[in-house]
């Protein structure tokens, strides 16, 4: 959105971070092989004249931030031990496809949009109909699996996003953030303790750590992210300032 801090770098300046600020983004969509990208303007102090046209830019906007958040690596939620079960009982990989596949996080706060119209509403259940379709026909390969899921929730993004006004986007992404989507981290209490289950609802991600919104998981806890011959490799739940 207008207003929005962003950062850059350019190879000129490889080593240096450029700060600017999101000006407009023009309506002017362009489709290259079926992917619709828009142009956005960002205004940065230019005073010594470095910056030429035509350079290339490595582009961060920051769309949300949280001052005080506990987190996790994205490798905890990934991670999941061999023929283990969830909290619920069920499979730990049927378990994650039947959360992801019940979008309730979103379902819940488009429920709590009080102005949809009738229209609005039937291309939101023919929005959400093809999310749960994709999420059905996930690969087996785990990074083929989460390639596709990704591509599932980024098409669902934008068929909503389509649909919704600016306002109901700000409510939606305001109650979204106030729910949580649903994961799972498994804690080592103990070096020789097996691992176990601790359901969590999860929020904001930069691709590398997400925020943790609620559930039973504390700061300082150890969160397996991966296996070796050995045994388990311990991160750590830590708060974001």
């Amino acid at each position: 959105r207008a207003g929005q801090d962003a950062t850059f770098s350019v190879s000129a300046f490889a080593n240096e971070t450029i700060r600017g600020r999101v000006k407009e983004i023009r309506l002017a969509a362009t489709t290259i092989s079926n992917v619709v990208t828009y142009t956005v303007v960002v205004t940065v102090p230019n005073t010594r004249g470095r910056l030429l046209p035509g350079m290339t830019a490595t582009l961060r906007i920051i769309t949300d931030q949280r001052p005080d958040a506990l987190r996790v690596p994205n490798a905890a939620l990934r991670w999941r031990p061999a023929g283990a079960a969830g909290p619920g009982g069920a499979p730990a990989s049927a378990q994650a496809s039947a959360q992801a596949s019940a979008l309730t996080p979103i379902e819940q706060a488009l429920a709590d949009l009080p102005d949809l119209t009738a229209a609005q509403r039937q291309d939101i259940a023919a929005a959400q109909a093809e999310f749960r379709d994709r999420m059905a026909g996930l690969p087996a390969d785990a990074d083929a699996r989460r390639s596709v899921a990704q591509a599932a929730r980024q098409r669902l993004t934008a068929r909503l996003n389509g649909v919704l006004t600016p306002d109901q986007r700000a409510q939606l992404a305001a109650s979204r953030g106030r729910t949580g989507q649903a994961g799972t981290v498994w804690v080592r209490d103990e070096d020789n303790a097996p691992p176990r289950a601790v359901p969590v609802r999860i929020g904001l991600s930069d691709g590398s750590v997400t925020e943790v919104t609620g559930g039973d998981l504390v700061a300082g806890a150890r969160v397996v992210v991966g296996s070796e011959r050995t045994g388990a490799v311990a991160g750590t739940a830590r708060r974001l300032f």
